[in-house]
Order: structure tokens, then sequence, then C-alpha cells
């Protein structure tokens, strides 16, 4: 840390109560930045560990700031709001293409993303597809991740003569796109989160999100328009969530242009912009930008022109 220009660490974590910890007593660098990836101010319960650092962060014990995902009460001035960012030029402009002729047609097009456990919602998920079925409304769900549970939720899905349902196990990351191409849902009942990325890269394509309420999943799903989150455990609601956009096709329509419009705002080039914004309002460091080509700027909102640009490290 002593020869660094600045120190970024990761929370929570456990490696990251050690690198607090140095940063409370050490005087270089300066510019120091943490991430706080988990829930700001989490409803339930959570690991000591992660009170603890949310705490320390709060107080601002490691003389620095912190970016959060969401905007909470009282929240501190060296607390800031920041985007997960994770799609590429390419990836937005793929995503375009793909969501500018998506309708909202029959058998529904569901989609999860991500470990298959309790925590990150799989169950609910089943019982969504379940309640769905007993509506009579068709639908294919595709599951695309894996896990030591999968056999679990195989065997519940088989159990209940779920059978439009594919376990797909792992994915290449360059390869979700396709997926999310074809998708008009993606489901995400999740227990804890920041903000999922994968709800980012499915809306860069037109898939509107049906999410739980956790954390900053409502904040930007009702700002933006483009989804819908419920309480956790509420199967009911986020059935009906999907059920009403079958019944009003025209929402639907626009939750899915909603997060294409809004998918420029987790891009890199949107990223690049906010952590030169950060550096030169935190610490008045202005880092070296090159100049953006034109080609760099597809689908980057202008009010981000003048500032994008690949952050020097």
């Amino acid at each position: 840390m002593r020869h660094a220009d600045a120190v970024h660490v990761r929370c929570p974590a456990n490696i990251s109560l050690l690198a607090l910890a140095l940063l409370r007593g050490a005087r270089r660098p300066g510019p120091r930045w943490v991430k706080y990836a988990g829930n700001w101010q989490p409803d339930g319960a959570e690991p000591w560990s992660y009170a603890v650092q949310r705490r320390w962060l709060a107080a601002n014990y490691h003389r620095g700031v912190v970016t959060v995902n969401g905007q909470w009460p009282d929240q501190p001035p060296h607390v800031y709001t920041f985007h997960n960012p994770s799609l590429t030029e390419a990836e937005l402009a793929a995503g375009r293409r793909a969501a500018a002729d998506k309708r909202l047609t029959q058998p529904l097009e569901l989609l999860f993303v991500g470990a298959l456990n309790d925590a990150k919602g799989v169950g609910r998920v089943l019982q969504v597809a379940l309640a769905l079925r007993q509506q009579d409304v068709p639908y294919r769900l595709r599951l695309l991740g894996d896990g030591p549970d999968r056999p679990r939720y195989e065997s519940w899905a088989a159990d209940h003569s779920l059978r439009d349902i594919v376990f797909h196990g792992w994915v290449p990351p360059q390869a979700v796109g396709r997926f999310n191409a074809a998708a008009h849902f993606i489901l995400h009942p999740s227990l804890s989160e920041g903000w999922p990325k994968v709800l980012s890269e499915a809306m860069a394509y037109g898939v509107v999100p049906v999410a739980s309420a956790v954390s900053s999943m409502p904040q930007i799903l009702a700002a933006t328009g483009a989804g819908v989150a419920c309480p956790v455990e509420d199967i009911d609601g986020l059935t009906a969530a999907i059920v009403n956009y079958v019944n009003n096709p025209a929402e639907w329509q626009a939750a899915s242009r909603a997060g294409v419009a809004a998918a420029p705002q987790f891009g890199y080039r949107a990223y690049q912009a906010a952590v030169a914004d950060l550096f030169r309002r935190a610490w008045g460091i202005e880092l070296k930008t090159p100049s953006p080509t034109p080609a760099t700027l597809a689908g980057v909102a202008p009010t981000l022109h003048a500032t994008n640009g690949h952050v020097k490290h």
C-alpha cells in the first residue's frame, strides 16, 4: 500500500476485514475506495462479519469513500451510490438488436441465471412455474447455473410434473446472451443481493425482471420502469406480476423498452465515467482518459460523452 497511488477494497468478505484494519492505521495512500457489494441496509439477519464491516464503513474508519448499490436514508456524505458494470458496448448493441422486434408471445420464455440454491431463490422460481401451470399460462423455463442442490430441484420438478423446464447447468458467460435474446422474463427472487448483474444484462436484451424486493432491486426497477419487485416469499405476487403482463402486453412492451433504455447505465463506459467523477469529487484527481471514438460511444447517453474514456490505473 505504501507504493500504491490508490487502494480499492471489495466488501463484504473475510479478507476485507484485514484490509480495513490496515487502512485504519495506514497513512498511505490517500485515495482509498471501498465497494460494499451487499445489501447496505438489510431487513433481516446477516453474518456478523457483514454487520461489522458495514458499521466500520459507515463510520468511515478506513478514511476514504464507499460505493453502494441503491440510495438509502441517512446515507453519509462519503457513501456514494454506484451501479455495477457488466456490459460492453458490443453487448449493449447486440441487446438492442435482439430487443428491437421482441414481442410477448406464448409460450412465455422464462429465465433464471445464477447458482442453483435456496438463497438465490431457485425453489421459489419452481413454485412460480407450478402456479403458472395451475393458471393455464403456457411457458418454458430455462435455468442456467449449477450447484449441489440441482438434483433436489430436478426431483421436485419431476414430482410436480413440470415438464416445460430445462436445467442447462453452467453456461459460459458469452453464451448467456442467446438465452436473453429469447427470454421474456428473468426471475430472481433472491434472499440477499446488492444489485445482481444478471438483471441488467437481461434488461439490455429487453427481458423484464420479476425479482424480490431486496436491497436496490425495487429501487432500480421502479426508477427505470423495467420490471417488478415483490416480497421474497410472495409466490402469489410474483406469479400475479407475470400474469398481469400477459393480460396487458403493452405494459410488458413498455417495461422491455425501458430496460433496454436503462441498460447503458450498467455499461463499462458509464462506469468509467463514474469512476473519473468519483476521483474528481473525492480527491480532486483528474484521471487520464483518452478521447472516446464514435464507435465506443454507440448507445451511451449523451450526458456521459464528455467524461467517458478508459481509466488509467
